[in-house]
């Protein structure tokens, strides 16, 4: 029976307002499967509660005729289209996940370990993930919890479905011993213990047990730190996790205790199976420890420093200097006076970035390394001796993720007319003048001499290093065939194989190698007067230009 009959077999008994606003329901609402004409469910169908309709009129359906049977149909009908499913493990979930917010409080007991082996980025990763996870949710039994393979992927924001590798990854954490709290000379501190003893994966889901101690402090939140899993998920150098925790766990003092430095080492790397790399100070710092601060600097909010303490010609202990978070400089960015962030903002549109892109960088970066990048971008934009660049916009945003700019020779200022050329006195002591009258005309004229050449080197030098910094821009802005055959052509060069460049990590020396014979192909062993000549109007030039 169609809407309009229902309307003339039933507008003589029912009211104006009842009739129309069940006619709203039956036409807007989606079309269903008819129900059965029952006056009651089945008795093995539980009962739905009609929702309260606090913004509606509820209808008047207290007298309904006894005569109509089609009444008790079209009320059933519109009472079960006004019901909203009932699942609250929707809802509970989407709470739960704004309520988290990314974060994890991390007992400082569990940030200050030794493992007995070192750790891959991954192992770190997930170790923090499954910790957390056990944080927040309930147990399936004692001491055992569970977590989807597609929540762990969506954490590391990796799109790979490699299962197999994430099921071999799950089963080496079995054998991932730590000791605890290492900065107290008691308790777990002593002894090595499995942090995860048991570990299955099956049909995309994690099961896992946390030992009783690590699980103990979990919940033992006295001392913790707040990490972001956000940031840390972004990290990939080896000992970067272990500097982030560390650096947070300090960051409202501003610095970290005093270590051995390698105490530190047994913190952010092994304990026992000390690589060779990684025996003297030397070795361990411009392999493992410098390239992860850098990283962490690079790719979180925290700025960290390394400071030193010698014994004569040794390091012997160090410690970590963490500055405020970059959001007190993101704000004064984002927030900052009309006029200045109305200057960042033009600049940008200059550069064809896009207002949503603006937006984003004002929020993640502060307002000097804008003006820095910005700066850069200017003049690599106009440097004529390098590649044209395409996409400006894109460029930008790579100056600012890389920190070019720190390289720039619009920031380093090379080359300018006072490092050049300084000022000599040519106002000498009277008195001195009178005394020694002869030996100061010799003088005179052998500075003259010294002040000239010392004038062209510096000019030759500057050139060099403008050299070095295009070549480094050239480089980066290869694709990875093109640097291959280029690594390819300086590797037939070099006899000893353990001086090949190569993509990721090489030798020390190796870079600064190839770097330099890369500078002679491009431009020539020798600095001509005609190279000194364009870059020293190239710096004053650029140097007369307001950012």
């Amino acid at each position: 029976m169609n809407t309009e009959c229902v309307l003339r077999s039933r507008r003589t008994v029912e009211p104006t307002d009842v009739v129309e606003d069940a006619v709203v329901k039956r036409v807007t609402a989606p079309k269903k499967t008819r129900t059965s004409k029952v006056a009651s469910p089945p008795i093995d169908e539980p009962k739905r509660k009609p929702k309260s309709r606090s913004k509606t009129k509820p209808l008047d359906v207290s007298e309904p005729p006894a005569a109509d049977n089609t009444q008790g149909d079209l009320k059933e009908s519109i009472e079960m289209e006004v019901l909203a499913p009932e699942d609250g493990t929707i809802t509970k979930f989407f709470v739960e996940r704004k309520k988290l917010n990314r974060k994890f409080r991390k007992a400082n007991s569990l940030v200050h370990h030794h493992p007995k082996k070192m750790m891959t980025p991954l192992q770190q990763k997930l170790t923090n993930i499954l910790l957390r996870n056990a944080q927040n949710t309930e147990p399936t039994r004692e001491l055992t919890w569970d977590i989807q393979v597609i929540d762990v992927l969506r954490v590391l924001k990796v799109e790979s479905r490699n299962y197999d590798y994430i099921e071999k990854v799950i089963l080496q954490m079995m054998n991932i011993k730590v000791k605890w709290d290492v900065l107290e000379s008691k308790g777990i501190s002593k002894n090595y213990s499995v942090v995860f003893p048991y570990t299955k994966y099956l049909n995309g889901v994690i099961t896992y047990e946390i030992h009783e101690k690590a699980a103990a402090l979990l919940t033992n939140l006295e001392s913790y730190t707040s990490l972001d899993m956000d940031e840390e998920m972004g990290l990939s150098k080896s000992c970067s996790i272990p500097i982030y925790e560390n650096a947070s766990r300090y960051l409202g003092i501003g610095h970290s205790r005093w270590f051995r430095w390698e105490e530190l080492r047994d913190m952010v790397l092994s304990s026992t199976e000390v690589p060779k790399n990684a025996q003297t100070w030397g070795s361990f710092n411009e392999r493992y420890l410098a390239p992860a601060i850098k990283d962490v600097n690079a790719k979180t909010r925290l700025i960290v420093q390394l400071e030193t303490q010698k014994d004569g010609r040794f390091v012997r202990y160090v410690r970590l200097i963490t500055q405020k978070t970059k959001s007190i400089m993101n704000d004064s960015a984002l927030h900052a006076n009309s006029a200045t962030k109305g200057i960042l903002v033009d600049s940008m549109r200059l550069l064809d970035v896009p207002d949503r892109t603006i937006s984003r960088l004002l929020r993640d970066y502060d307002e000097e390394q804008l003006k820095l990048a910005i700066a850069h971008t200017k003049w690599r934009r106009t440097a004529t001796h390098l590649r044209p660049l395409v996409r400006t916009a894109k460029y930008f945003s790579e100056t600012l993720k890389n920190r070019w700019y720190e390289d720039s020779p619009s920031v380093s200022g090379i080359g300018l007319s006072g490092e050049l050329f300084p000022p000599e006195n040519n106002a000498p002591d009277e008195a001195e003048n009178h005394a020694q009258p002869t030996n100061q005309v010799v003088k005179k004229k052998a500075s003259a001499k010294s002040d000239k050449d010392v004038g062209m080197e510096k000019m030759i030098q500057a050139v060099r290093a403008q050299r070095l910094m295009n070549v480094k821009i050239i480089l980066a802005e290869l694709s990875p065939a093109e640097l291959k055959s280029v690594y390819a052509e300086y590797n037939e060069r070099i006899l000893t194989e353990s001086l090949h460049i190569k993509v990721g990590r090489n030798k020390a020396g190796v870079l600064a190698s190839f770097h330099g014979w890369y500078a002679n192909k491009t431009y020539g062993a020798e600095v001509t007067s005609e190279e000194i000549v364009e870059h020293m109007a190239r710096m004053i030039g650029s140097s007369s230009k307001p950012l």
